[in-house]
């Protein structure tokens, strides 16, 4: 079995201002708040002046997946800068994906309005496999797939459960667009997922910080 990443080992500064809510351990329903915070460390806080803005195509990024169980399954999309310059990072950030046609999963959002500003070091490595994602800035999904509370049962039907081609992360004027796959994932990894899915589409973007 693989080892994959871990949600703590926050490492950078990132000032994310939130409005919603996330309490306890587990994944959060949209419609909660939760306090402004800031992550100690070391990347750059906030827009730095003679700092360009990063651009999607000169970021790395990929898809890592994550652990099932309990209705729903988790996965990251973590994001690195390659350059030879730092690059900024700034604004609100949304999320959706979208199918292999290109249309839009309405079903697949961000769980509360989320704001960041950052600057991200230059020449960063990509990360290695099932590494804690010190220093990366990382996107956490929630995939919730059992549950259908348009069903008598309460459960989703397998021909409802949806399995997005792309998923999409953008922040400020920053559009990243990473296939929902994990090819590290095999399928005699016992209790990790290869992509993220849910019910319906239901996708859920947790949190977006350095760590």
């Amino acid at each position: 079995m693989k080892t994959r990443f871990s949600f703590g080992m926050l490492a950078a500064v990132v000032t994310v201002a939130m409005t919603g809510c996330q309490s306890g351990s587990g994944p959060t329903a949209p419609g909660s708040t939760v306090p402004k915070i800031t992550v100690p460390g070391s990347t750059t806080p906030g827009p730095t002046s003679g700092i360009a803005s990063c651009t999607g195509d000169g970021l790395g990024k990929r898809f890592q997946g994550g652990a099932f169980g309990g209705g729903f399954v988790t996965g990251i999309i973590e994001v690195w800068n390659p350059g030879d310059t730092p690059c900024q990072v700034s604004g609100t950030v949304t999320f959706t994906a979208q199918t292999a046609s290109g249309a839009t999963e309405p079903n697949a959002k961000a769980n509360r309005t989320q704001k960041i500003s950052l600057t991200l070091p230059a020449q960063m490595k990509p990360p290695a496999e099932g590494s804690d994602q010190h220093g990366y800035l990382v996107a956490d999904l929630s995939g919730f797939y059992r549950d259908d509370s348009q069903q008598p049962d309460g459960l989703c039907k397998p021909q409802d459960e949806v399995t997005p081609a792309t998923l999409v992360l953008s922040i400020g004027g920053l559009t990243v667009r990473v296939p929902n796959e994990d090819p590290a994932i095999s399928s005699t990894d016992q209790g990790v997922s290869r992509t993220v899915y849910g019910c319906h589409g239901n996708i859920v973007l947790e949190t977006v910080a350095v760590r």
